[in-house]
């Protein structure tokens, strides 16, 4: 705890309209010694993680009760002594409830880290042909967009890479598998976002219940029955 200085997350989830859910974190930080940041309820049926710290992909270690332990000191800038910023990219997979067209309901639980936060951003991107009410530990009511400054992913490295030999000119056959199978994945940009907040959270569960039911269509009037609510031009009954 005395090596920390901030935490600063972004949760995102993109609703797929097949089978899958898209989950986005991400989280910038300050510390001068911790070596793995430790984060809990994650799905159990969760599946295709990417990791990226400070630009650098890598991947999040197995820990203690089903946690994972993402690692700290990857990327970071090795001319800076003391606390240096850190900002991690974790993204993963995992199966959807049940979507009825009819209308049904969502129980979301948000993924916890093992330090305090400053200020929590839960965005979700959900289709639009629905209305949604919210409830749980972000409230009921939803922004369109964020009140506070949204975390944002950075590297240190910069620039191409600076050979100190002839032969690190050549990249041999595993460097060269391994950057082609680095694979970044993004957030749909379809459907609409609601943004919920929180500061500070510490040691807390938090969670959202969905509830949603099919957007009602009013039915088109024809030109006729336009003209004539227009002009209160209607059956007259004598």
């Amino acid at each position: 705890m005395f090596a920390y200085k901030y935490l600063n997350p972004s949760y995102k989830l993109a609703l797929v309209m097949d089978e899958t859910t898209m989950h986005s974190i991400l989280i910038t930080m300050k510390s001068s010694t911790l070596q793995y940041l430790d984060m809990f309820n994650i799905s159990n049926d969760a599946f295709m993680f990417t990791l990226i710290v400070n630009g650098v992909q890598t991947k999040p270690v197995t820990g203690a009760d089903d946690s994972l332990l993402l690692p700290l000191l990857i990327g970071l800038d090795t001319s800076t002594k003391g606390a240096t910023s850190t900002s991690l990219e974790l993204r993963y997979f995992t199966r959807k409830q049940t979507w009825s067209k009819d209308g049904g309901h969502l129980a979301l639980q948000l993924p916890e880290v093992s330090l305090p936060i400053s200020i929590f951003t839960a965005e979700l991107r959900l289709p639009r042909q629905y209305i949604y009410n919210f409830t749980g530990s972000f409230g009921d009511t939803p922004s369109d967009k964020s009140k506070y400054a949204v975390p944002s992913s950075f590297s240190y490295v910069k620039g191409k890479r600076r050979f100190s030999r002839l032969d690190d000119l050549y990249q041999d056959d595993n460097e060269a598998a391994q950057q082609n199978s680095n694979i970044q994945m993004n957030i749909p940009q379809t459907g609409r976002s609601y943004f919920f907040e929180r500061l500070f959270v510490y040691n807390t569960t938090l969670s959202m219940d969905v509830s949603y039911h099919q957007r009602q269509e009013q039915p088109k009037l024809s030109l006729w029955k336009k003209i004539t609510s227009i002009f209160g031009m209607g059956k007259v009954t004598v």
